[in-house]
């Protein structure tokens, strides 16, 4: 074959090629593919595909070496900026998002979680912040009570009126009183803050039933559902957004880079793969709703403007890969026997 045969051949199926990837051929390509990918998926199983051990190890390596840039991080702030201006543009309210048939169905299945929920109460009741806030109440609504309405009125002389001036009245007419109250105060509550915090963990635990949650659902459902989100994107400023996400950022960097959450991600998902092992991948990602051609009907409607701008680095790209097939010693070969004098 002479060169400009050859140069010939090549520009031939350069364009072969290139037409096959035209936006307007791409979808009809791409189902083909997929169709065949789709037969040979059917007769291959999860555990053929992507061993559970080595594959597990492969992605849990991938996280650990995978560092949040400040760059990414800025992609996240600008998408959830996005995502919040988008809410805030939107007249959608919690109503047209949620069925409340659908919420109340999700409540009962809270409520009847009953191992979660006391474990969710005693986490809570035994919290420093819950104690502090138990503490708080009492003292201050014990000592109101106490200088207000009752021990002072009787034993003071006048209290009821002084008491009318206000605390600073108070404390000119009993200086010491005060003082007296909160020490006596403090150490009641101190003694008997365990007892409250006990009484407070059993009512939790007998009336956050699910006619109370259904109750507290049904107070914040008719407060909320016909309330536009919009109004939910003025809670929180850009810096808000900024802030938070290079916080929870490093948070999550941080735990990464201490290499133990590592091995219990690799575990997971090798007992996930394990799990699934033996399925078919086919039938179970129809399973999961993925259909082959609606597939490639979506996947040509992103690939379309990719394929319109970029059409001239596929060509580069095309023309490159077949130039250095015609011109390797195994082409020249084949093109040198079928080109020479015909057998006799």
């Amino acid at each position: 074959m002479e060169p400009a045969d050859l140069d010939r051949l090549v520009e031939a199926h350069v364009a072969h090629e290139l037409a096959r990837w035209d936006s307007g051929a791409v979808e009809a390509v791409l189902r083909d593919e997929i169709s065949a990918a789709w037969e040979w998926l059917g007769q291959v199983t999860v555990g053929e595909l992507a061993p559970a051990a080595p594959t597990a190890a492969r992605l849990a390596g991938a996280l650990a070496s995978t560092a949040l840039t400040d760059e990414m991080l800025g992609l996240i702030v600008d998408a959830t900026l996005a995502a919040r201006d988008a809410t805030a543009a939107s007249a959608l309210t919690p109503a047209d998002l949620v069925g409340r048939r659908d919420l109340d169905a999700a409540v009962d299945q809270l409520a009847g979680m009953e191992a979660l929920r006391t474990a969710a109460i005693r986490a809570f009741t035994d919290s420093t912040a819950y104690h502090r806030l138990v503490a708080h109440v009492l003292y201050h609504g014990i000592k109101a009570y106490v200088l207000t309405e009752n021990v002072l009125a009787r034993r003071l002389p006048g209290a009821s009126s002084m008491v009318r001036l206000g605390q600073r009245g108070l404390n000119a007419a009993a200086p010491r009183l005060e003082d007296a109250v909160d020490k006596r105060l403090s150490a009641f509550v101190q003694a008997n803050i365990g007892d409250t915090l006990r009484d407070s963990r059993r009512f939790l635990e007998q009336t956050l039933d699910a006619a109370t949650l259904h109750d507290l659902v049904d107070e914040a459902w008719t407060q909320a559902a016909r309330r536009p989100l919009a109004g939910t994107g003025e809670l929180v400023t850009d810096a808000d957004v900024e802030s938070l996400t290079v916080t929870v950022g490093a948070l999550v960097q941080q735990v990464v880079a201490g290499g133990r959450v590592i091995p219990v991600v690799e575990d997971a998902v090798r007992r996930l793969l394990d799990t699934y092992a033996e399925c078919r991948v086919a039938p179970l990602l129809t399973d999961l709703g993925v259909e082959p051609d609606r597939l490639a009907t979506d996947l040509a409607a992103l690939a379309r403007p990719v394929l319109d701008r970029a059409r001239p680095l596929l060509e580069d790209r095309i023309r490159a890969r077949l130039s250095d097939f015609y011109g390797s010693a195994a082409a020249a070969a084949v093109i040198s026997q079928s080109s020479g004098p015909p057998a006799t």
